[in-house]
């Protein structure tokens, strides 16, 4: 349960909510730990920036075609939205939506730029997720 993270984590974790970095979806991942999967947050954060890395790198690999496709790269947008909603990422999610309606606009620029914003967006995220990570296994380390 949320309830079992220590008062540490569940700060940072506010903060990150404060900032716009998380959203709502989040806490009800936060809700859904128990005690007997105490790494189920872990799990779905490590697997999401894992995908969202993958798909980022194929965002980038679309735009540096000589002739992009923007429905494809529109389509990895929209895997990628779904993906940051499921985990409450929210920045991530809404430099997504961006990038989607830049596609529609069918501008290389346009998208690159909103590219490498939704990037920073996410390697933020990611480096906060790992330092929240890291705080709660030394908060379980030393409680044992």
């Amino acid at each position: 349960m949320a309830a079992a993270m220590k008062l540490d984590t569940l700060g940072y974790a506010a903060r990150m909510f404060s900032t716009g970095l998380l959203d709502e979806q989040f806490q009800q991942l936060l809700l859904l730990q128990d005690g007997s999967e105490q790494n189920f947050v872990a799990k779905i954060v490590t697997l999401f920036c894992q995908e969202a890395e993958r798909i980022i790198g194929e965002l980038a690999m679309q735009l540096d075609k000589p002739c992009v496709n923007f429905d494809e790269v529109a389509a990895f947008a929209d895997k990628l939205e779904g993906s940051s909603a499921c985990v409450g990422a929210q920045s991530v999610k809404n430099f997504c939506i961006q990038l989607d309606v830049v596609c529609q606009w069918r501008s290389r620029d346009r998208c690159l730029k909103t590219l490498a914003a939704l990037r920073a967006a996410f390697y933020d995220l990611r480096g906060k997720f790992k330092a929240m990570l890291q705080l709660e296994q030394q908060q379980a380390e030393a409680t044992k």
